[in-house]
């Protein structure tokens, strides 16, 4: 099972780099609403990130997903 922290340092990365692959620069996280919906038992997690409208908006989606059990996801956030 994977510990609080650790989750949400999963879902703040996973923004940084897609948001640093589209922009082309460093990024950092200033705003982060997570929440915890199941505990990753099987793993491996994985991390599905996608932009909410334009990348120059900022706004992006974050989902961890257990794949050791059918899918099922374990964490959701929005990030800014």
């Amino acid at each position: 099972t994977l510990q609080g922290a650790l989750v949400a340092l999963l879902v703040e990365r996973s923004a940084e780099v897609l948001a640093e692959a589209w922009l082309g620069a460093p990024q950092r996280i200033t705003a982060l609403d997570l929440r915890y919906l199941a505990t990753a038992k099987a793993g491996p997690v994985v991390s599905h990130a996608r932009f909410i409208g334009p990348p120059a908006n900022g706004t992006l989606h974050v989902e961890l997903r257990d794949e050791g059990r059918a899918n099922r996801t374990t964490a959701t956030a929005f990030l800014q």
